[in-house]
C-alpha cells in the first residue's frame, strides 16, 4: 500500500508499514477483524529507546505495546506485534521517542478497524445504521470535514424572526456612527424570553463605513430589510432583492 514517512528535523524516520492498509495522507487507513496490526519502522541518528502503544479509542483498551525498546544509532528498528485486531473502531497509535541527551518527541498514527463497508459508500465517509455519516481518518487523522452542524443552532432550526427595534436608512458620507448608535440603543435593552434583545433594521441602500461596527452584548441583531445584506470594500449594500 502507498506510505508516507515522518521525519523530524534529521533525528529520526518513523513509517507506519501494512501490507493491507494505506498509510499515505487522504487515503483512509482501513484493517478488517483479524487483521495483524500496522508494524512501525524506527531509524533515530543518535540512538535511544522508544515506547509504541496502540490504543483502541472507543474504550481507551492498550490492545498492544512495545516498552522502552533500545535503538542502536542509524539502524532500522522494526516494531511488529503478535496480537491481531478485533474490537471494531478507532485506534491510535502512539510513538514516543526517548532520544540521548534526555530530548522526548511523540507522534500519533491512527486507523480504523471495520468489517465491511455499505454496498455503493466510499471509503472516506457513509451513512451508518442510524442515518448519521461515518468519517474514517487516514493514518494522520485527517478526515473530511463535516458540515451538517453548519447554521444557526447547528443547522436544526430556522433563523429566528427578531423584532426590530431600530430602523435606519442611509445618509449620505460615513454611517459608521449612525449605525453604531443605534446597535447600542439596542443593546441596553432587555433579553427577551428567547434571548434577543432586538434587530437593527437597515433599509435598503448603501451605507459607507469608515471604521468598524461593534455588537458587544448577546441577544442584537444587525440586519437588511431585503433577504440579502453583503459588504464589499467597507461599504454596507442592502440593495440586492432577492
Amino acid at each position: 500500500m502507498q506510505s508516507d514517512v515522518t521525519v523530524w528535523k534529521d533525528e529520526a524516520l518513523i513509517e507506519l508499514l501494512h501490507e493491507k492498509m494505506d498509510t499515505k495522507v487522504g487515503y483512509p487507513a482501513l484493517l478488517a477483524p483479524e487483521d495483524a496490526y500496522p508494524d512501525v519502522t524506527i531509524t533515530i541518528n543518535s540512538g535511544g529507546s522508544v515506547t509504541v502503544k496502540i490504543i483502541h479509542l472507543p474504550t481507551g483498551q492498550v490492545v498492544a505495546s512495545a516498552m522502552n525498546k533500545h535503538i542502536e544509532a542509524n539502524d532500522q528498528t522494526v516494531l511488529s506485534f503478535q496480537e491481531k485486531s478485533a474490537l471494531l473502531g478507532a485506534y491510535r497509535v502512539e510513538v514516543e521517542l526517548s532520544l540521548e541527551g534526555n530530548a522526548t518527541r511523540s507522534e500519533y498514527y491512527y486507523f480504523t478497524l471495520i468489517s465491511e463497508l455499505p454496498a455503493r459508500s466510499s471509503k472516506a465517509a457513509y451513512t451508518n445504521e442510524t442515518g448519521a455519516m461515518n468519517y474514517l481518518p487516514d493514518y494522520r487523522g485527517n478526515r473530511l470535514p463535516d458540515f451538517s452542524g453548519v447554521g444557526y443552532r447547528g443547522g436544526g432550526e430556522s433563523i429566528p424572526d427578531v423584532p426590530v427595534q431600530i430602523k435606519l436608512v442611509p445618509i449620505s458620507g460615513d454611517n459608521t456612527s449612525h449605525i453604531q448608535k443605534a446597535i447600542d440603543q439596542v443593546s441596553q435593552l432587555p433579553l427577551d424570553a428567547n434571548g434577543f434583545r432586538g434587530a437593527v433594521l437597515l433599509a435598503k441602500g448603501v451605507y459607507e463605513i469608515a471604521s468598524s461596527l461593534e455588537i458587544r452584548v448577546s441577544g442584537v441583531i444587525l440586519r437588511g430589510e431585503v433577504r440579502e445584506m453583503y459588504v464589499s470594500y467597507g461599504t454596507i449594500r442592502t440593495n440586492v432583492q432577492v
